[in-house]
């Protein structure tokens, strides 16, 4: 791919995310003196999966940061056995990477503020004109204007042309989950995809033991033209989400918490030719089995009105909208486990729902599941495990002669040591599986197997409160 113009757009909207979050710096420390919630003011809530952020899972002897500046320089080797960008079959490349990442966190005592920067240049060993760039940045601020009014406001950007990096990927706030994000499913390595999503959230404790809120969010995902054979381009799906949520938590117990919420989802696709209404009501349930170990449950009944579809042919790779008008109701629902010890933390998802199916089909029946492991060895030795599967099939079913379905396997395993006290040394492996039905096209789907290795140097300030 060759590499692309400045894009002053982009380069605006990545300082326009910093300077914001540098302005709402000061909101942060502006926090009247009022003592902190109570314990029991702060644990009912709705569950990760359907609340649109899930928590990093740490170790219970891994201390969350607060107050702190931190960053890192890193240089990465990689081999990629599928990473020549608009290569006629797989070809096997060394890319080296530039990567600068940092972020901030300041808590007060009724607000919290996170700003998380994280950028990257790969150059590619087999054609130096053909670069992948990344740029990240994500800004999280929460205000307790009350014992009872909470308020929180996240915005997430992601300019990247790695198909192995996700929105909402960073070292202190939670991941982006659940319906209204972009797709999970991984993007062809000769796309640069451009992402947003903004969350805003309100809460009101309506006792002790009992929560009511409204949130809404919308996530917008972009792709530039992918050359899919010599003198021709595939124009990948782009879509336009909003959701909105209304929820009601109340904690029966000591070990559990039950709710419901009502979600309404608007999907649409190429500009609003191809559309599906959703709404979903949903019953959770979270129980704390034993300290640090905790399932949740969730499920309901899904309507959703389509009104077009959108999808690629794959006689010559274009888009193709879909005459639809459908009424269907289907379940939805899934689970989470999650569970921490004091060197090692593991968290188990899976869910089923209506959402985007990624960048060659439109609205789709999605299916989700996600592994992840975290483990320090040792003071100086950590690792981390990583596994996600996602499936869309095309909501008004198969279709012949158009990509009906796509799939996408994804695994990491990453090991990393402390040499000094700022100097970190990293290896892993990552895989990609994507298959897209009726697309065979190896320049746009395939396997991606790569190893590399890396040096970061790394530093943590205090910031005073």
């Amino acid at each position: 791919m060759l590499s692309p113009k400045p894009a002053w757009r982009n380069v605006f909207r990545t300082g326009g995310l910093l300077l914001l979050g540098l302005a709402l710096q000061p909101m942060a420390m502006m926090a009247q003196d009022q003592p902190p919630p109570t314990e029991s003011e702060t644990t009912v809530g709705v569950p990760a999966p359907l609340g649109g952020m899930s928590p990093r899972v740490l170790p219970t002897l891994t201390e969350r940061p607060r107050n702190i500046l931190m960053g890192s320089v890193g240089a990465d080797a990689v081999y990629d056995d599928n990473g020549v960008p608009e290569s006629a079959k797989p070809t096997g490349a060394y890319q080296y990477s530039i990567s600068p990442y940092l972020s901030l966190q300041r808590s007060q005592a009724h607000s919290n503020f996170a700003l998380d920067y994280r950028g990257g240049v790969t150059f590619n060993q087999r054609a130096l004109d053909q670069t992948l760039d990344t740029q990240s940045v994500a800004a999280d601020f929460q205000h307790r204007f009350t014992r009872k009014w909470l308020m929180e406001l996240r915005e997430d950007y992601l300019r990247t042309s790695n198909p192995f990096t996700t929105v909402g990927e960073n070292q202190l706030l939670p991941t982006l989950s659940g319906n209204g994000q972009p797709a999970s499913q991984a993007a062809t390595l000769a796309a640069t995809r451009t992402a947003n999503s903004s969350f805003a959230t309100l809460t009101y404790q309506l006792g002790p033991h009992s929560i009511l809120g409204v949130s809404g969010n919308y996530s917008t995902e972009r792709f530039n033209d992918v050359a899919a054979t010599p003198g021709a381009s595939l124009h990948l799906i782009e879509s336009d989400t909003t959701v909105g949520q209304a929820f009601y938590a109340l904690r029966i117990s000591q070990s559990q918490n039950i709710g419901g919420q009502y979600q309404i989802q608007d999907l649409k696709f190429e500009s609003g030719q191809a559309r599906t209404v959703g709404q979903t009501f949903f019953l959770f349930d979270e129980i704390t089995i034993k300290p640090h170990v905790t399932l949740t449950l969730f499920g309901g009944p899904e309507y959703s009105h389509t009104h077009n579809n959108v999808a690629l042919v794959d006689t010559n790779q274009a888009k193709i909208i879909l005459p639809v008008l459908k009424d269907e109701w289907s379940p939805a629902g899934g689970a989470m486990l999650t569970v921490r010890a004091k060197r090692a933390a593991v968290r188990l998802t899976g869910q089923r729902s209506i959402g985007g199916g990624g960048a060659s089909i439109g609205a789709a029946h999605t299916t989700g599941a996600s592994a992840e492991l975290q483990t320090d060895l040792t003071q100086r030795w950590s690792s981390s495990l990583g596994a996600v599967y996602s499936d869309g099939s095309l909501l008004q079913g198969s279709t012949s002669g158009v990509a009906s379905r796509t799939t996408t396997l994804q695994g990491t395993v990453a090991v990393s040591r402390r040499i000094t006290r700022n100097l970190v040394a990293q290896a892993q492996y990552a895989h990609i599986h994507q298959f897209s039905a009726s697309l065979q096209n190896s320049s746009v789907y395939g396997d991606h197997n790569r190893v590399g290795v890396g040096l970061a140097y790394q530093f943590t300030r205090p910031l005073s409160r």
